[in-house]
């Protein structure tokens, strides 16, 4: 099962692009969304992904895909990604990074970040090391939230500064049209959102439902060797549909 992520799986028609430090609460408070994952027209898992309030104004984010369908039966391998994050003005501010696989390929990495000194800590098999961040950088996770808020103000591209894989990478996402689409929850208007990976074929494309607040409901990974994984939403609690 490849090692994508539904929301880095898992920022758009207008030109400005978005330093991330914007006004950032006109998000949910709490949500849980379950995706359904393809291949070739196979399910081969799901993922439940939730937000919700923590202490001292936090908030956390956790993505758990686990196998379904027949790669149940061969497979145990099992994904956890955890974002704890805090609205620092107008910035979605990440303090704790965690990444968790089991099965075959066992796999930790953490990162925690330093916001006094402004140093992300990452942690992983391969060892310990620290990367300097400026303020308005994100984890590779909760900069989703970042763009559900930023197409709720119209923005059609943006960019975010990601520690990710022990270095700072540059999000660009662009919005390439709208289109009403078919999903298991009905059918909704969206604005369609692109990801390319310079120098790689490599792209990710998201259909953020408008009615939903622009939570991704659909998404397209596609890999350097032409394949493809599709996540389809099966499931939401916690956001109501809003007429656009």
């Amino acid at each position: 099962m490849s090692a994508v992520h539904p929301l880095a799986a898992l920022s758009l028609l207008s030109t400005a692009v978005l330093s991330p430090a914007v006004p950032a609460r006109d998000l949910p408070e709490r949500f849980e969304a379950t995706f359904v994952l393809e291949a070739a027209e196979t399910t081969i898992a799901r993922t439940r992904w939730s937000l919700s309030p923590a202490t001292g104004g936090r908030y956390v984010s956790t993505s758990r895909t686990e196998p379904a369908g027949v790669f149940a039966l061969i497979s145990n391998d099992t994904r956890v990604e955890r974002s704890e994050w805090t609205y620092a003005g107008d910035w979605l501010q990440p303090l704790a990074y965690h990444y968790e696989q089991t099965g075959r390929k066992a796999r930790r990495i953490g990162i925690t970040f330093d916001w006094k000194v402004n140093v992300a800590r990452h942690e992983s098999p391969d060892g310990t090391w620290k990367l300097p961040v400026p303020p308005g950088t994100m984890d590779k996770f909760n900069y989703i939230l970042a763009l559900m808020r930023d197409l709720g103000r119209g923005n059609r591209r943006v960019e975010y500064p990601i520690a990710d894989g022990g270095r700072l990478r540059r999000y660009v996402l662009t919005g390439i049209g709208e289109e009403r689409i078919e999903t298991a929850l009905g059918t909704f208007d969206t604005i369609v959102v692109r990801r390319k990976r310079e120098n790689s074929k490599r792209q990710t494309t998201l259909w953020c439902a408008r009615e939903l607040g622009f939570l991704p409901v659909k998404i397209v990974h596609l890999e350097r060797d032409g394949k493809t994984i599709t996540l389809h939403i099966e499931s939401l609690d916690g956001i109501e549909r809003r007429e656009p």
